[in-house]
């Protein structure tokens, strides 16, 4: 809710009519790529995964898929520990303001309340913002949904092909 408000900010404050409906295709654009590369990656992680546990199971038993998660898993936090650089919650946001602040512009942002409880708040405050979030807009709640579905049914086709084409061979 607050992203969308502050995208109507910026939709007010541009001149005119034919700059608006670039901004906005733009936008839809870059949303549809960003869709669009999010299910390909996922679901080819996904299915590369089930391959990989396949392999881990047929080197190491029952037991190989859990070891593999693990190493992966301690993969992946030593990526995101070296690499992540975003995702700080409001501090640059409250930086921007205090800059403001200090330049004599009184000017009040939008967004001073969004600043405010994910800079200070705890996880809770955080995830309790994004629920409310998901529930002013039916439409992001409904690509959550189709996502998370689409997701689930993949998750469960990858775990349960290795047995149902072990029972087709004994036949």
């Amino acid at each position: 809710s607050e992203f969308r408000k502050q995208k109507e900010v910026q939709l007010r404050n541009i001149r005119s009519d034919r700059e608006r409906e670039h901004m906005v295709k733009q936008q839809q654009h870059a949303y549809e790529l960003l869709m669009r590369d999010a299910v390909i990656i996922s679901n080819s992680a996904a299915i590369g995964s089930g391959y990989l546990s396949h392999i881990l199971s047929e080197l190491s038993g029952p037991v190989g898929p859990f070891r593999g998660a693990v190493v992966c898993t301690m993969a992946a936090l030593v990526v995101v520990a070296s690499m992540w650089t975003e995702n700080y919650g409001g501090r640059k946001q409250q930086q921007q303001q205090q800059q403001t602040t200090e330049n004599g512009d009184d000017h009040q942002n939008d967004d001073s309340e969004l600043v405010e409880s994910v800079g200070s708040g705890s996880i809770f405050d955080f995830l309790r913002e994004a629920a409310r979030a998901f529930m002013a807009d039916m439409r992001m709640l409904r690509v959550g949904i189709v996502q998370g579905l689409s997701v689930g049914s993949l998750q469960i086709f990858v775990y349960l092909w290795s047995p149902v084409l072990m029972d087709l061979a004994k036949q």
